[in-house]
Formats: C-alpha cells, structure tokens, sequence
C-alpha cells in the first residue's frame, strides 16, 4: 500500500484511456494550459487506518480525482464544455469499475461517487471540471 502509487495508477489508467491529456503526479500548477486539457489531479482524502493482524495494517482511503475539462469561455456555446464533461464522466465511471484493484495497487475500490459537473476558477480562470471520489481498501 503506497498513497502515492495509488495516485500514479489511477492518473496512468486515466491517460491510457485517453480521458485526459495531461495528468499531474507531482503537484499542481498554479495555471493551468488549455493546451493541457483536459488534465487531471489526484487528492488523497480522508482515511480511516485499522490494525489487521501481526504486521499487517489496512487503510480505506478516499481519493479525489479532479478533473478540468476546458476553460468556461473555450467552445462555440456554453454548452460545449457540458457536453465534453458528460462523456468523460460516463467514460471514467466504466473505466474505474472495470479496474477495481486499479490493476493490483489497491486491495480494492469499496466505492465510485462523483459529484456531477461543476464549475471551479483556478488562476483567475473558469474551468468546467468533474470530481469522482474513489473509496479504495488498501494494506500494507
């Protein structure tokens, strides 16, 4: 169990999909290139840690994945960021419940939510973007 080779797995299923262009593994830029989109980052969340026996530990970990899908302003109408962000959102979905041990990184996923389509300003810039929470089991 590594947080950080759960995010590098989830952000390398991702881009193999071709549901993100670029995906952030390291951190997150202060700006973000359109060039870029859609891009990807990935928040460990909240864990709740239980002792599974001698030497073994578990941890059921909520992973934000976030994911900015073209500034508000990009587009011919208003609804083209819409459009784009409700394929990627059914395609993630299908993506991560076809990999629920994230190809053996996790024991693992418990749970797949998203909170739809919202809009957040990163770097003075309107973005639409697509939170999924992924509730994943994980030991070490």
């Amino acid at each position: 169990m590594s947080i950080s080779s759960t995010i590098a797995k989830i952000q390398s299923l991702l881009a193999g999909a071709g549901l993100v262009k670029t995906a952030f593994t390291d951190r997150f830029p202060a700006r973000v290139n359109p060039s870029d989109l859609p891009a990807s980052v990935v928040f460990p969340m909240r864990a709740t840690w239980e002792h599974q026996a001698v030497g073994y530990n578990r941890a059921t970990r909520t992973y934000k994945v976030q994911i900015l899908v073209r500034p508000v302003a990009q587009g011919v109408a208003w609804d083209d960021g819409y459009g784009a962000c409700i394929q990627i959102l059914e395609s993630a979905g299908a993506l991560f419940l076809s990999h629920l041990d994230l190809d053996q990184t996790v024991d693992h996923i418990a749970q797949i939510t998203d909170n739809g389509i919202e809009l957040i300003t990163l770097g003075g810039m309107e973005f639409w973007v697509i939170n999924l929470l992924l509730t994943c089991v994980e030991k070490g």
